[in-house]
Parts: C-alpha cells; structure tokens; sequence
C-alpha cells in the first residue's frame, strides 16, 4: 500500500505539492498549539458566580482580618455583583452582542464599592483598593 502512494509522488510537481503540504500542517499544527487557554477552550475553567465572588471574599478576608460575620457580608456583596455580570453577558449573549457592556459592568462595580467602603470603613476599603491596583501592575499583559 505504501509503495503505491510513494509511486504517486514520483513526479516534481507532486513532490513540490506534497513538500508545500507538509510545511503547511505543521505550520497550522503550530499555530493551534500556540493558542492561549481562553473561556471555553481546552485548558481553561471558567468561574460561576458563586466561585467569583468566593475567590475574591477570602482574598478580601485574609488580607483585612475579617471575621465571620464581615466576611460573609462581603461574600454577599460580591456575590450579588459576581450574579448581575453573569446576567448581563448572558443577555449580551442573547442578543447577539460579543462584547461585553463595560459602563454596565463599571456601575456594577460603583455599586459594590460604595457598600464595601460602607461595611468596611474608609481606611480599610483604601487599603484593598490599593492591593487591588497593585496586583493589577504586577499581572502580565494579556494577549490580544
């Protein structure tokens, strides 16, 4: 069976088709290995909202020294802003529309900063706020 199909590509054009073919699939092959892990795709996990705002509540606990009673408000926060960005791009979704509302996004955002600084205080919820900002330039740039 080899022998037949090495027979067919005995001639230079074939030669050439068959050279031109094989640079392509490993060029194609390479490319697709050079993907990122993005939303939906193999290698990454895309968090629900009760992870979000879990993630970000511990993260928000340990570095204040929240007790129980604080940490679950803020959980609550967290949780009602990580449930009304999952229903905004679910209805982005819906209508057709790729690309996320960030005004929505940010007034969802204000909105949970002002309970935050009202639960935690001024000077605590400065304190986070400027973590925040600096976790931000120590993250390296994402890929376009």
């Amino acid at each position: 069976m080899w022998g037949a199909i090495f027979e067919m590509f005995k001639t230079k054009n074939m030669k050439k088709s068959l050279l031109l073919l094989l640079i392509f699939a490993v060029m194609q092959a390479g490319a697709v290995m050079a993907q990122p892990g993005g939303h939906g795709g193999p290698g990454s996990h895309k968090m629900n909202p009760e992870e979000m705002a879990r993630k970000r509540t511990d993260r928000i606990t340990q570095e204040l020294n929240l007790g129980k009673t604080e940490s679950d408000k803020v959980y609550q926060i967290e949780l009602d802003r990580a449930k009304a960005i999952e229903k905004q791009m679910q209805t982005q979704q819906q209508e057709g529309n790729g690309k996320p509302d960030f005004s929505a996004i940010k007034k969802l955002n204000d909105e949970r900063d002002t309970k935050l600084k009202a639960l935690l205080g001024e000077e605590r919820f400065n304190k986070i706020k400027a973590k925040e900002q600096e976790m931000r330039q120590n993250e390296p740039p994402k890929q376009q």
